[in-house]
Protein backbone atom coordinates (compact mmCIF):
# COMPACT_ATOMS: atom_id res chain seq x y z
CA UNK A 1 0.00 0.00 0.00
CA UNK A 2 1.15 3.51 -0.74
CA UNK A 3 1.78 6.07 1.96
CA UNK A 4 -1.26 8.08 0.87
CA UNK A 5 -3.57 5.07 1.08
CA UNK A 6 -2.32 4.24 4.59
CA UNK A 7 -3.06 7.81 5.70
CA UNK A 8 -6.57 7.64 4.23
CA UNK A 9 -7.24 4.32 6.02
CA UNK A 10 -5.92 5.74 9.30
CA UNK A 11 -8.12 8.83 8.88
CA UNK A 12 -11.18 6.67 8.20
CA UNK A 13 -10.45 4.54 11.29
CA UNK A 14 -10.21 7.69 13.41
CA UNK A 15 -13.50 8.96 11.99
CA UNK A 16 -15.14 5.60 12.75
CA UNK A 17 -14.00 5.86 16.39
CA UNK A 18 -15.37 9.38 16.63
CA UNK A 19 -18.73 8.44 15.13
CA UNK A 20 -19.15 5.38 17.35
CA UNK A 21 -18.32 7.52 20.40
CA UNK A 22 -15.28 5.46 21.37
CA UNK A 23 -13.45 8.70 22.21
CA UNK A 24 -16.36 10.46 23.90
CA UNK A 25 -19.24 12.30 22.30
CA UNK A 26 -18.54 14.50 19.30
CA UNK A 27 -20.96 16.83 17.62
CA UNK A 28 -22.07 16.03 14.08
CA UNK A 29 -20.60 19.35 12.89
CA UNK A 30 -17.14 18.22 13.99
CA UNK A 31 -17.57 14.97 12.08
CA UNK A 32 -18.47 16.94 8.94
CA UNK A 33 -15.44 19.19 9.42
CA UNK A 34 -13.21 16.14 9.77
CA UNK A 35 -14.72 14.43 6.72
CA UNK A 36 -14.73 17.52 4.47
CA UNK A 37 -11.05 17.42 3.42
CA UNK A 38 -11.28 13.71 2.62
CA UNK A 39 -14.44 14.19 0.56
CA UNK A 40 -12.96 17.14 -1.34
CA UNK A 41 -9.80 15.14 -2.05
CA UNK A 42 -11.79 12.10 -3.22
CA UNK A 43 -13.87 14.29 -5.55
CA UNK A 44 -10.99 16.28 -7.05
CA UNK A 45 -8.27 13.63 -7.31
CA UNK A 46 -9.62 12.10 -10.55
CA UNK A 47 -9.83 15.58 -12.09
CA UNK A 48 -6.23 16.57 -11.48
CA UNK A 49 -5.00 13.12 -12.46
CA UNK A 50 -6.88 13.54 -15.73
CA UNK A 51 -5.21 16.93 -16.27
CA UNK A 52 -1.81 15.39 -15.62
CA UNK A 53 -2.45 12.51 -18.04
CA UNK A 54 -3.64 14.91 -20.75
CA UNK A 55 -0.62 17.18 -20.29
CA UNK A 56 1.72 14.23 -20.63
CA UNK A 57 -0.09 12.92 -23.71
CA UNK A 58 0.11 16.32 -25.44
CA UNK A 59 3.82 16.67 -24.66
CA UNK A 60 4.53 13.09 -25.83
CA UNK A 61 2.65 13.71 -29.07
CA UNK A 62 4.80 16.79 -29.68
CA UNK A 63 7.99 14.81 -28.97
CA UNK A 64 6.88 12.14 -31.45
CA UNK A 65 6.14 14.78 -34.09
CA UNK A 66 9.56 16.43 -33.64
CA UNK A 67 11.23 13.01 -33.85
CA UNK A 68 9.47 12.23 -37.14
CA UNK A 69 10.43 15.57 -38.65
CA UNK A 70 13.95 15.45 -37.26
CA UNK A 71 14.58 11.88 -38.43
CA UNK A 72 13.57 12.85 -41.94
CA UNK A 73 15.69 16.02 -42.04
CA UNK A 74 18.60 15.04 -39.80
CA UNK A 75 18.06 17.86 -37.29
CA UNK A 76 15.49 19.73 -35.20
CA UNK A 77 16.06 23.43 -35.82
CA UNK A 78 15.28 26.33 -33.51
CA UNK A 79 12.39 27.28 -35.80
CA UNK A 80 10.94 23.78 -35.42
CA UNK A 81 11.26 24.07 -31.64
CA UNK A 82 9.55 27.48 -31.67
CA UNK A 83 6.70 26.09 -33.79
CA UNK A 84 6.38 23.21 -31.35
CA UNK A 85 6.36 25.59 -28.42
CA UNK A 86 3.61 27.64 -30.09
CA UNK A 87 1.47 24.53 -30.60
CA UNK A 88 1.86 23.69 -26.91
CA UNK A 89 1.02 27.28 -25.91
CA UNK A 90 -2.14 26.97 -28.00
CA UNK A 91 -3.00 23.90 -25.88
CA UNK A 92 -2.65 25.85 -22.61
CA UNK A 93 1.02 25.48 -21.68
CA UNK A 94 3.09 28.46 -20.54
CA UNK A 95 5.98 29.31 -22.85
CA UNK A 96 8.55 30.11 -20.18
CA UNK A 97 8.02 26.82 -18.38
CA UNK A 98 8.61 24.54 -21.38
CA UNK A 99 12.11 23.09 -21.66
CA UNK A 100 13.44 21.35 -24.77
CA UNK A 101 16.46 19.08 -25.02
CA UNK A 102 17.52 18.04 -28.52
CA UNK A 103 20.59 15.79 -28.65
CA UNK A 104 22.01 12.83 -30.53
CA UNK A 105 23.23 9.51 -29.19
CA UNK A 106 26.74 10.29 -30.49
CA UNK A 107 26.96 13.68 -28.77
CA UNK A 108 27.05 15.65 -32.02
CA UNK A 109 24.76 18.65 -32.54
CA UNK A 110 21.23 17.73 -33.53
CA UNK A 111 19.96 21.27 -34.08
CA UNK A 112 22.17 22.52 -36.92
CA UNK A 113 20.49 22.54 -40.35
CA UNK A 114 23.85 23.23 -42.02
CA UNK A 115 25.38 20.08 -40.52
CA UNK A 116 22.57 17.49 -40.29
CA UNK A 117 23.05 14.12 -38.65
CA UNK A 118 23.69 11.16 -40.92
CA UNK A 119 21.61 8.01 -41.33
CA UNK A 120 21.77 5.62 -38.37
CA UNK A 121 22.48 8.17 -35.64
CA UNK A 122 19.87 8.40 -32.90
CA UNK A 123 18.02 11.68 -32.44
CA UNK A 124 16.86 12.24 -28.85
CA UNK A 125 14.10 14.74 -28.07
CA UNK A 126 12.88 15.57 -24.56
CA UNK A 127 10.28 18.14 -23.53
CA UNK A 128 9.55 18.88 -19.88
CA UNK A 129 7.01 21.00 -18.02
CA UNK A 130 6.69 21.61 -14.27
CA UNK A 131 3.95 19.94 -12.24
CA UNK A 132 3.08 23.40 -10.89
CA UNK A 133 0.47 23.03 -8.16
CA UNK A 134 -1.16 19.94 -9.62
CA UNK A 135 -0.66 17.92 -6.41
CA UNK A 136 -1.46 20.72 -3.97
CA UNK A 137 -4.82 19.14 -3.10
CA UNK A 138 -2.98 16.12 -1.65
CA UNK A 139 -2.06 18.26 1.36
CA UNK A 140 -5.70 18.03 2.48
CA UNK A 141 -5.11 14.45 3.59
CA UNK A 142 -1.48 14.83 4.61
CA UNK A 143 0.38 13.71 1.48
CA UNK A 144 3.31 15.94 0.60
CA UNK A 145 3.30 17.08 -3.04
CA UNK A 146 6.40 16.54 -5.19
CA UNK A 147 9.13 19.18 -4.92
CA UNK A 148 8.66 22.32 -7.01
CA UNK A 149 11.69 21.32 -9.08
CA UNK A 150 10.10 18.08 -10.35
CA UNK A 151 8.92 18.15 -13.95
CA UNK A 152 6.61 16.15 -16.19
CA UNK A 153 8.78 14.76 -19.01
CA UNK A 154 8.25 13.14 -22.36
CA UNK A 155 11.23 11.69 -24.21
CA UNK A 156 11.89 9.73 -27.35
CA UNK A 157 14.65 8.52 -29.63
CA UNK A 158 14.55 7.73 -33.34
CA UNK A 159 17.22 6.89 -35.88
CA UNK A 160 17.95 9.41 -38.61
CA UNK A 161 16.48 8.27 -41.94
CA UNK A 162 17.89 10.84 -44.36
CA UNK A 163 20.39 9.86 -47.03
CA UNK A 164 23.31 12.12 -47.87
Amino acid sequence: MGVGLKKVIKMLQTIKKIITNEQGGVSPILVIVILAPLLVWLMLKPTYQHVLILRHAVIQKEVDYLLEQGARLGYVSTDMQNDSKQRLIDRGFESGKLEYSITSDTGSSATDPLNPLIRGIGLIVEISYPYDNTFLIDRLIGIDPPPATDRLKAKGIQMIERWD
